[in-house]
């Protein structure tokens, strides 16, 4: 999966909004760039749980669920994910 874009994010996984399908159970890295205040760029083992279609069938994306997660790289996602609900929440 490369250069997709993140249509949300948890502490446990992330929707991925590509165009690539992969059955279930697929196993994936998933490469993370957050802010350099945050952490460097970091891998997490990840697995694809589920994929999305639109009612015309159209492809949408996969849900992805993190595997073998290292706290720091926890810690650096829980800090990603409160600095994108804080934007988030500025722009309502």
């Amino acid at each position: 999966m490369k250069n997709c874009n993140i249509g949300n994010l948890s502490l446990y996984g992330l929707f991925a909004m590509t165009k690539k399908e992969m059955p279930v159970d697929t196993d994936v890295k998933v490469r993370f760039k957050p802010p350099e205040k945050i952490a460097k760029a970091f891998t997490v083992n990840s697995k694809v749980v589920w994929s999305r279609k639109d009612r015309d069938g159209k492809f949408l994306g996969l849900g992805v669920e993190f595997i073998d997660v290292t706290k720091e790289n926890q810690q650096a996602i829980a800090e990603y994910v409160k600095i994108i609900k804080k934007e988030r929440d500025e722009r309502r």
